[in-house]
């Protein structure tokens, strides 16, 4: 179909340029990959042993989209500051997975019209409440279709930093896709001269050999209830999410 990659890259860049919500942003970052790409199949073994492949979300499935909303300096510099949690940072969260919900309806409605079948799934809270982790993680999506690597944080940096947030969609038709070869962002990775996301997790949940979700997601439900006023699912921190690694 003639032109449905830009027509897909633009609308996702209109839609985060002209949203209507207080949280600014830089440009987004769009990629495609094959829904029949064989790392997705390994995401049951390095994600959720339940992860869905495309092909279970989309009948047909042929090509996935994923996209990157980056936060600006401004949102993460306000984060780093603040002693808790920036209530900037809080309302950030809440307004982008409204934005990506935003995002992936338009795609939808406007694809189905032209007569392309879309699968889609929210922001957040989609996830496994025994594991802490997702059925259909949107981050190792966007690491299929080669967005980024993941940091020693488990967060993926992408080429704009790893602050903001993925989203992801499924389509029943053939978008040409061309392989990225992300470069090592993680600092610690590239030569251990950076442990700040360690060092600045209120809770001390990350280790060089493990990371407990379920610390991580107790000190979350306690963020919560400071930002109830905000939305009843602001369960957020990223302290984590702050350092050298976060814009770029």
């Amino acid at each position: 179909m003639a032109n449905i990659k830009d027509i897909i890259e633009k609308a996702i860049k209109d839609s985060v340029q002209n949203n209507v919500y207080k949280t600014v942003y830089k440009e987004p970052i769009v990629s495609f990959v094959d829904a029949d790409n064989e790392l997705f199949t390994k995401l049951k073994e390095v994600a959720h042993k339940d992860h869905l492949m495309p092909y279970e979300l989309l009948e047909g499935a042929k090509t996935v989209v994923a996209y990157f909303i980056p936060f600006t300096k401004d949102l993460v510099d306000a984060n780093r500051s603040h002693e808790y949690v920036s209530p900037r940072w809080a309302l950030a969260y809440v307004e982008t997975n409204r934005l990506i919900g935003d995002i992936n309806f338009h795609i939808k409605d406007m694809l189905g019209k032209k007569g392309v079948k879309v699968s889609t799934l929210p922001a957040t809270h989609n996830f496994d409440e025994e594991t802490i982790m997702s059925k259909w993680s949107h981050r190792h999506v966007a690491y299929i279709a080669g967005l980024g690597k993941f940091g020693i944080n488990n967060l993926l940096i992408s080429e704009k930093g790893s602050a903001g947030r993925y989203g992801s969609f499924v389509v029943d038709i053939n978008i040409e896709s061309k392989e990225i070869k992300s470069n090592e962002r993680c600092l610690y990775k590239i030569d251990e001269s950076c442990t700040y996301c360690f060092d600045n997790c209120p809770v001390d949940a990350f280790s060089f050999d493990n990371f407990d979700r379920q610390k991580c997601y107790n000190y979350l439900l306690e963020v919560l209830d400071s930002f109830k006023d905000i939305d009843a699912l602001c369960d957020v921190c990223g302290k984590c999410n702050c350092g050298p690694c976060a814009i770029l």
